[in-house]
């Protein structure tokens, strides 16, 4: 006999994965997180306008920031980025950046079905159709050591759950971790390391990278130079946070 979940938690209450509080049978408890956490990862979202071009805060300028302004002279360390826009929906600090933790290091996939409800939430605003979703796709020893890819694990949930487009376009092969690293280091850890997957599908003319944190960009432009050098004409990415600049 299969006893409820909620019987379940009623016995054997599951604590909420970022501050400890027991949780009760509610829409939250299958991500392992409580209303209150919720509501403070909610809070947390970017607000006010962006870059165009990377989608860093904006305090004064207008339009791009001072580094893309930068990078649109094209010089060699500073060019002008592969991706043609992106946005993060969060910054990663706080909250958001706890629970990024626990979905990756722990490892804790519960909150998937919550990266992928907020991304599916911005897509409206941002496309009148949507575009066909890419995963990022992670390092192989990352994925060993967790059993499973945090971002197509969220492509899966896109495409079962909420019957989006989307495809696994790139894989990637033994890179170093990008952690410490700058931006100049990581597109030469990264040169040679995503490699195009070929499939039966016609080349898509435009694709949304999805990846889980953006630090300097490295990764999703590497990532889009790929996908253009392949015959797509256009690459916007979404991150679920931007780690503070």
């Amino acid at each position: 006999m299969t006893i409820p979940y909620s019987l379940v938690c009623a016995i054997y209450p599951l604590r909420c994965r970022l501050c400890g509080t027991p949780l009760h049978h509610t829409q939250f408890t299958r991500l392992q997180i409580c209303t209150s956490c919720f509501k403070k990862i909610v809070k947390e979202r970017i607000k006010g306008p962006r870059c165009s071009t990377c989608g860093v805060p904006l305090i004064s300028e207008e339009g791009n920031c001072l580094q893309c302004r930068r990078r649109e002279q094209k010089n060699e360390q500073s060019r002008e980025y592969y991706f043609d826009s992106h946005y993060s929906i969060f910054m990663y600090q706080d909250t958001t950046q706890l629970l990024i933790k626990a979905y990756k290091f722990d490892p804790l996939p519960a909150p998937a079905y919550l990266w992928a409800h907020f991304i599916v939430k911005e897509l409206p605003s941002r496309y009148s159709k949507s575009p066909l979703i890419v995963p990022v796709p992670a390092r192989k020893s990352s994925i060993r050591s967790r059993g499973w890819d945090q971002m197509e694990l969220i492509r899966r949930i896109l495409s079962r759950k909420y019957r989006l487009p989307t495809a696994v376009l790139l894989k990637r092969r033994g890179s170093a971790s990008q952690k410490q690293l700058n931006y100049v280091q990581r597109m030469e850890n990264l040169t040679g390391h995503i490699k195009y997957r070929p499939t039966n599908r016609t080349t898509p003319k435009e694709v949304l990278l999805i990846d889980d944190v953006y630090t300097t960009g490295a990764t999703l432009d590497e990532c889009a130079r790929v996908l253009k050098l392949h015959g797509v004409s256009k690459v916007s990415a979404l991150t679920i946070a931007m780690a503070p600049y």
